[in-house]
């Protein structure tokens, strides 16, 4: 059993915008770029048990890791263009 991170982009952590049981929940004062999800969050949320995909849904969350339809070849801690799928992870940024 190990932590599931889940990144909130539409609004920060609060009552009601995350599932109830989290074991740590990150409020990084303002939205920001998230490395670890490619686009922007509020914070993120910690549980011991992974959520279902209707909680995810519904709290409108991410979660951690590598998206499937990104590149892991992406340099997304430069603000570059991937030479392999052409993301320009510069622009991501100002999203």
């Amino acid at each position: 059993m190990g932590k599931h991170i889940y990144y909130l982009t539409q609004r920060g952590p609060s009552l009601g915008c995350q599932p109830k049981g989290a074991i740590n929940i990150v409020d990084f004062g303002k939205k920001v770029w998230a490395g670890e999800i490619n686009r922007h969050a509020w914070g993120y949320v910690e549980y011991a048990d992974p959520l279902t995909s209707k909680q995810i849904e519904d709290y409108e969350l991410v979660k951690e890791e590598i998206l499937e339809a990104d590149c892991l070849e992406c340099p997304y801690t430069e603000a570059t263009k991937c030479k392999n799928c052409g993301i320009n992870w510069e622009d991501k940024r100002d999203e």
